[in-house]
């Protein structure tokens, strides 16, 4: 049985000044008009402290590395189509004043994106140490519609952050002169990523017996839209490894805890999720982001998926699927031993039936194998076939995979996807699935131990097997 907690325990904010005076003020030839004169304006970005109720507060969550700025001016030409100016600042401290050269007067709407790791305007890229030298360097080519569908690319690694997205806007941002006393406007830079603190420990059956190979991320964005909901769509998800603890996995008698950060994934609503039990994959949203532990129990792959979101544990019964910007998680995970009666927990297991342990080159050696997996719902299994050993390095040999039956009858044979690769099973509705089929080898060259490793894979876990060491005579 597992046991799921979640808590939301901090949100928080950044704070910017905007400040602008009549330092200098520019004409431009057809352009008298003195409500949208050009000036230069000073630019504070001030942090605030994160609001925290249990962890240590760390600098990298507030950290602005650069940062985008649009204004979108209410009037100027004309409210159907107005001028958009966009500043970029390739490295921000945040105790120093950035300046907006070639700014003009008037109300604007404005959009800030720190930490986007690149200018997002085609046309301005200038740093604090070069303005623009002109009006036309500060003029970008986006419409507003354009700005609120920005995304950024996000980090490739969970654990470990550089920088956090983060997006502000304002919509009654006024440049204005004044002799004594400069305006200022104060932005709220929200993160557009969540943060997680993760508790995993072992309980019941699975205490001393159940071996941890990975716990992964999956289905996690790598964009994030700036000023929308992020809710991506297909190949824009990957998978990502909190924790790698080798072919040899980990048996553990203590909790394991670390934190990660992901980026928000507004996915919404499931379907006939009633209780905890409910949030799996076939219930859940298709783009849904969740948890994967992939293990190993008493010689056959078993993993559990727990699917993320604002109410994921066995207190709730909601089957909301959304990841939040800007929140704290806490994930208290206990998992016993495997019980595939919950949905949320598949096996996976492969069996090698072979006593040829001496070959000759050029000889083929056959091995019968079965397949068998239990709640992978729609997936499809792939074979991958490989030469283990290290010495060789490209593989000197050919591999065949035909269809069989449990006596090593051979059928239909299977088409290489690459590789090495074969299609050898897809699984329906019900998640589980059966399959026999023999794998065929030839060295193509003389060498004296050939070790091979067979691996299945699905979209969750995968099931090896590595210990088929044939001899080759010489």
């Amino acid at each position: 049985m597992s046991y799921i907690s979640r808590f939301i325990l901090w949100t928080g904010m950044f704070s910017v000044l905007l400040l602008a005076g009549g330092c200098r003020r520019h004409t431009l030839d057809g352009n008298a008009e003195e409500d949208y004169a050009l000036v230069d304006a000073m630019f504070i970005l001030r942090c605030n402290e994160l609001e925290t109720r249990t962890a240590t507060q760390e600098e990298q969550e507030k950290q602005v590395n650069d940062l985008n700025l649009f204004f979108v001016h209410k009037s100027y030409p004309s409210p159907a189509a107005p001028e958009v100016r966009h500043y970029y600042f390739s490295s921000v401290d945040v105790a120093k004043h950035l300046k907006l050269t070639n700014i003009r007067l008037g109300k604007y709407r404005m959009y800030a994106v720190a930490n986007a790791g690149k200018s997002l305007c085609p046309e301005t890229a200038h740093d604090p140490e070069t303005p623009p030298g002109t009006v036309s360097d500060a003029l970008c080519s986006l419409t507003e519609n354009d700005i609120l569908n920005l995304d950024a690319k996000f980090s490739q690694n969970p654990n470990k952050i550089e920088k956090f997205v983060m997006v502000g806007e304002n919509p009654n941002t006024e440049i204005k002169r004044s002799d004594s006393v400069l305006p200022t406007v104060q932005v709220e830079l929200k993160r557009k990523v969540a943060k997680y603190d993760l508790s995993y420990r072992l309980v019941g059956q699975a205490v001393g017996k159940l071996i941890v190979k990975r716990l992964e991320m999956k289905s996690v964005p790598s964009y994030v839209a700036c000023f929308k909901d992020n809710q991506q769509v297909g190949a824009r998800y990957n998978s990502w490894a909190i924790q790698n603890f080798g072919e040899d996995g980990q048996i553990f008698d203590t909790p394991f805890e670390t934190s990660f950060y992901l980026p928000e994934n507004m996915q919404g609503e499931g379907t006939n999720v009633n209780k905890a039990a409910d949030r799996h994959v076939k219930n859940a949203p298709e783009n849904a982001t969740y948890l994967y532990v992939d293990g190993e129990y008493d010689k056959s792959q078993y993993g559990m998926s727990i699917y993320l979101g604002d109410e994921i544990g066995d207190e709730y019964s909601g089957g909301n699927f959304d990841i939040k910007g800007n929140v704290y998680y806490k994930l208290n995970i206990e998992q016993g031993g495997p019980n595939l009666e919950d949905a949320r927990i598949s096996s996976l297991k492969l069996e090698i039936q072979n006593n040829v342990v001496e070959a000759e080159p050029n000889m083929w050696v056959e091995m019968p194998v079965k397949i068998t997996c239990a709640n992978y719902f729609n997936d499809n299994l792939v074979l991958n076939c490989n030469v283990a050993n290290p010495s060789i390095g490209e593989v000197q040999g050919e591999f065949e995979v035909y269809k069989s039956d449990a006596m090593g009858g051979m059928d239909d044979k299977l088409t290489d996807k690459g590789n090495f690769r074969y299609d050898v099973l897809t699984t329906g509705e019900d998640g589980n699935g059966e399959v026999w089929c023999v794998v065929r080898y030839r060295q193509t060259e003389a060498f004296d131990r050939v070790k091979l490793a067979l691996t299945v894979q699905s979209r969750l876990g995968t099931a090896n097997f590595k210990d088929q060491v044939i001899d080759f005579k010489n």
